[in-house]
């Protein structure tokens, strides 16, 4: 019997995990974050309301998507040809440094699949071929816009990676060390 020449398509993928803006009209802040006709919800901080994995993720078109603060680079990548679903990680940790300024709206969740050494699908906001998928955004919430140099720091912990009910993500922000001398 001849050896199997069959190669899995696609083979590898990398999957990322970027800290974005929304364009201004896509911009939905948590309800304790909001005051409205007068009335303060902050006393919702906290409580269930709100957290519920469909509450802080939200679907979007690429066109909502403003830009990322960092530049983009793979929380994690795998080939399907040497790693098993045991190999996968369900926990994610990562510091990004920000190099476009801006509000950091929460987390776009993309993917690059390669098929072969050329062709590839990118599911990135910003990819020139991606005119259809909708790109899932976790959101975070609010805090003061972030400058050049500060950083993020994210975490993923994802009870079943094909679950996003089962995903639990937070970040940290750190003002870069050149604008805490300044302060």
């Amino acid at each position: 019997m001849a050896a199997s020449t069959a190669r899995i398509v696609p083979g590898r993928f990398e999957f990322f995990l970027e800290p974005a803006q929304v364009r201004d009209a896509f911009a939905v802040p948590f309800i304790w974050e909001q005051r409205i006709h007068g009335v303060d919800f902050s006393t919702l901080a906290g409580t269930k309301l709100g957290h519920s994995p469909e509450h802080g993720r939200l679907m979007h078109k690429p066109s909502a998507y403003d830009h990322f603060l960092c530049e983009p680079e793979p929380l994690f990548a795998f080939d399907l040809h040497t790693t098993g679903p045991q190999d996968l990680p369900v926990t994610l940790r990562a510091e990004r440094r920000v190099i476009r300024g801006g509000r950091l709206d929460g987390l776009c969740v993309c993917f690059r699949a390669y098929l072969d050494d050329e062709a590839v699908i990118d599911t990135s906001p910003f990819a020139q071929e991606n005119l259809s998928w909708w790109i899932p955004l976790l959101r975070v919430e609010s805090g003061p816009p972030l400058a050049p140099g500060d950083v993020i720091e994210i975490a993923l912990e994802a009870g079943d990676l094909e679950a996003f009910e089962t995903w639990r993500w937070s970040v940290a922000r750190r003002r870069g060390e050149e604008r805490q001398r300044a302060a």
